[in-house]
């Protein structure tokens, strides 16, 4: 007999609270963007003005200058100004 997985509940995430809108600077690999920006497209469901927005600023943010596509040298960037 198969069990029945239920859905877990989603997270409320407040993206006007304080800590939420604190910015950090991180350094990643391209290969680590790339992973990010696919998992983000595959998955986020964004619903109501704010989401869309958060979504929106993440993709300009995560986007990969084409000068890092065609670099032979090992090479991280910074995602988040």
């Amino acid at each position: 007999m198969e069990e029945e997985v239920s859905p877990q509940p989603s997270k409320t995430i407040d993206l006007n609270a304080e800590d939420s809108l604190r910015e950090i600077n991180l350094t990643l690999t391209v290969g680590q963007i790339e992973l990010i920006t696919v998992l983000i497209e595959q998955n986020i469901q964004p619903k109501g003005y704010e989401m869309i927005k958060l979504v929106y600023e993440l993709f300009q943010r995560l986007q990969i200058p084409e000068v890092f596509a065609d670099s032979t040298e090992q090479t991280s960037l910074e995602a988040f100004d």
